[in-house]
């Protein structure tokens, strides 16, 4: 008895094809930053894609010397950018963002925070309760370290002189001083792990967390109340963005394309009124999406398999829940 056999040839021009878009479905991208004229965002594998500033951007795709992602990215205030690598790398580059420089971070901690704060500093936060400054661009670093054994896991400066900073086991720290000196606040009940927070002043603030969690405190981080979500999925980021007429939005992304928004709660009696979040998918996409900017009237959401929407803000209001026709300009 005898087989024979033949394979066929493979075809390789889709891998091709997929290879030579700026913007890949392997690409899992974790955050976007922009400046007045550019637009950042970065993933896996060093990836890092730039557009000019625009509610329809066309992407260019830089690889960066490294295989590590990119966790973070933020622009500073002279129009710079710098992005967190996880292998303690920080990449900076100029307002344009077409050329990056590595700067090693001399820790052993595990690196997942960071921000550039309004004086130009760049914050790293990390395991350890570990919190790493350079005031030259990443080239010298300050390590500083509460000695609690928690993950910081987001940092924000409201001025020059105040910052909070909030992490793994519900750890709620702040500075008065421009980061000179940090100080524990109090603890986010039940251990909470924030996976993102974002202050709107020095008293009030949110964090958000794993199964829906959201959060708020109106008293600078001592107490803490719960926000009805209405989804039980991660939620990865908060923030605010401001439509075409000059109103806020707050908005949430999540995982499985989740988006919450509600209108900016500005008054005290709105606040006690515990306006609802409003839960929008963004995509059929099951994948996250972690990171936003606001341009043009428009949300320029970041997430897994190379997600990249368009989200009209104007628009939001009058979408009905669950509605995928948020997205356009998907890429």
């Amino acid at each position: 008895m005898g087989l024979t056999g033949c394979e066929a040839r493979l075809n390789l021009e889709g891998v091709a094809a997929e290879l030579d878009k700026p913007v890949r479905r392997t690409d899992l991208l974790q955050d976007i930053a922009a400046n007045d004229q550019v637009m950042v965002a970065v993933g896996s594998h060093g990836v890092v894609l730039v557009a000019a500033r625009s509610s329809q951007p066309v992407w260019q795709r830089i690889e960066l010397d490294t295989s590590a992602v990119l966790v973070d990215v933020t622009d500073c205030p002279d129009g710079s950018f710098v992005a967190l690598a996880g292998d303690r790398t920080l990449w900076t580059t100029d307002a344009s963002a077409q050329v990056w420089n590595a700067h090693a971070i001399p820790t052993q901690e595990s690196l997942l925070s960071l921000t550039c704060a309004p004086n130009g500093n760049v914050w790293v936060g990390g395991s350890f309760s570990t919190l790493m400054k350079s005031v030259d661009g990443g080239n010298d670093w300050e390590e500083n370290s509460l000695g609690e054994d928690a993950m910081i896991t987001g940092i924000q400066f409201l001025n020059d002189q105040q910052g909070v900073a909030v992490g793994e086991f519900g750890l709620v720290i702040r500075t008065q001083d421009g980061g000179l000196s940090w100080n524990p606040v109090s603890y986010i009940p039940n251990e909470f792990y924030p996976q993102s927070a974002w202050f709107r002043n020095a008293q009030q603030g949110w964090v958000t967390g794993l199964t829906g969690s959201i959060l708020r405190t109106d008293d600078g981080g001592l107490n803490w109340q719960t926000e009805t979500s209405g989804v039980e999925v991660p939620l990865y980021n908060i923030g605010l963005a401001a439509t075409a007429a000059g109103d806020s939005i707050q908005y949430i992304l999540g995982d499985n394309s989740t988006l919450l928004v509600r209108s900016d709660v500005a008054t005290e009696s709105n606040i006690n009124s515990g306006q609802p979040w409003a839960a929008h998918v963004v995509s059929p996409s099951p994948g996250y999406l972690r990171g936003a900017v606001a341009v043009d009237d428009h949300l320029i959401a970041v997430g897994a398999g190379g997600a990249i929407h368009s989200i009209n803000l104007s628009a939001l209001s009058q979408a009905s829940p669950a509605n995928p026709s948020l997205a356009n300009g998907e890429q």
